[in-house]
């Protein structure tokens, strides 16, 4: 009688031990990393070394909140003196972005990739300088009066300027090791309002840019290298493949 009895606990023993080893097979546990992730945008930059009369800077940053979701900001300035046929002119200024982006990369275990969208508010404080223009006149006979614009009236510089626009932007974060990313995104920008100038109208607004006659729309590049720092660890259980 006692074997038996011993014979059903090594079998119920055995049989709980199995259990416990099929339930850690079918499931793992992974580290998800939350943290600050701060970005430098290299297009910029780069720019000021290769186009003459223009310097930049812009610096980023996200925080993970949920498995897809990111609250993201940015702010940076803008030099650009642009020296066409018939003027010269210096805008300058600061230009801060903020919102959220959302990623749609499923990743698989250990890795850390983005490919998202998302959306901004930005907005713009500069100055705009008329440094130098001249009135085309094609009557090589007659002067014709400088009727344009007065001289005296025009050149000078115009403070205190602002703009708003709003993005949507798309872009991916590739993770190249533990906590340093490299990125590019594309933005789609529709100017909400803009200071009206004295004498000319805006061409180029910083964190905008290029002004186009008749239309509200923009599109801007950026590259990006990115450190997270880690700030949270949270222990996840998955489904073992």
């Amino acid at each position: 009688m006692s074997k038996s009895i011993i014979k059903y606990l090594i079998l119920a023993v055995a049989t709980v031990g199995m259990a416990q080893e099929k339930k850690s097979v079918d499931s793992i546990t992974i580290k998800e990393r939350y943290g600050l992730r701060i970005a430098i945008d290299l297009s910029k930059p780069a720019r000021s070394l290769f186009e003459n009369g223009y310097n930049g800077l812009e610096l980023g940053a996200d925080y993970r909140i949920s498995k897809k979701w990111y609250a993201a900001a940015s702010v940076g300035t803008e030099d650009r003196n642009k020296h066409e046929d018939l003027y010269q002119m210096q805008t300058k200024g600061w230009f801060a972005r903020a919102g959220v982006d959302i990623n749609t990369y499923d990743n698989t275990h250990g890795t850390d990739h983005n490919i998202y969208f998302g959306f901004r508010y930005a907005v713009t404080k500069y100055s705009q300088e008329l440094l130098d223009y001249s009135i085309f006149n094609n009557n090589t006979y007659f002067r014709e009066e400088e009727t344009a614009l007065d001289r005296n009236q025009a050149l000078g510089k115009q403070e205190n300027l602002n703009a708003g626009w709003i993005e949507t932007i798309v872009g991916a974060k590739v993770q190249l090791f533990t906590h340093v990313y490299l990125g590019a995104s594309i933005r789609i920008n529709f100017l909400l309002h803009q200071d009206d100038t004295n004498n000319l109208p805006n061409n180029w607004i910083p964190g905008f840019q290029k002004i186009t006659d008749g239309s509200n729309w923009g599109m801007t590049f950026n590259y990006t290298l990115a450190y997270r720092i880690p700030l949270l660890v949270k222990d996840k259980k998955v489904k073992a493949y």
